[in-house]
């Protein structure tokens, strides 16, 4: 079983670290900016990203077109309860409960 993955990266100098120190294919820039054909994907995972995007909704909705039939999503997000927020005291990024209900029911709406 063979994976070619790829990813995009927002930080410049994290996608060139991604890029020379693993030799992955890793493009610089955010999700609209490239052109990405349609039922492309197998696998998509979003790690940590989704609390940083302007409309969920819309965005998980271009994000579904890209992945196969089948196919796969993996969405990861900061909790507003977990260790590492209370120790930093601060909830930005951080997704609360009603949101949370939301975002979930977005998402099946996606599928």
């Amino acid at each position: 079983m063979g994976w070619n993955p790829s990813g995009i990266e927002p930080i410049k100098i994290l996608s060139e670290y991604g890029k020379n120190k693993f030799g992955l294919n890793i493009l610089n820039g955010v999700f609209h900016d490239f052109n990405i054909p349609k039922n492309h994907f197998d696998i998509v995972s979003l790690l940590d990203v989704i609390e940083h995007v302007e409309n969920p909704k819309n965005f998980l909705i271009n994000i579904r077109s890209i992945i196969k039939n089948n196919g796969l999503l993996i969405i990861s997000f900061p909790d507003i309860g977990s260790i590492s927020a209370k120790l930093f005291k601060k909830n930005g990024g951080c997704f609360v409960k009603d949101i949370l209900i939301t975002l979930i029911l977005i998402i099946y709406q996606c599928y």
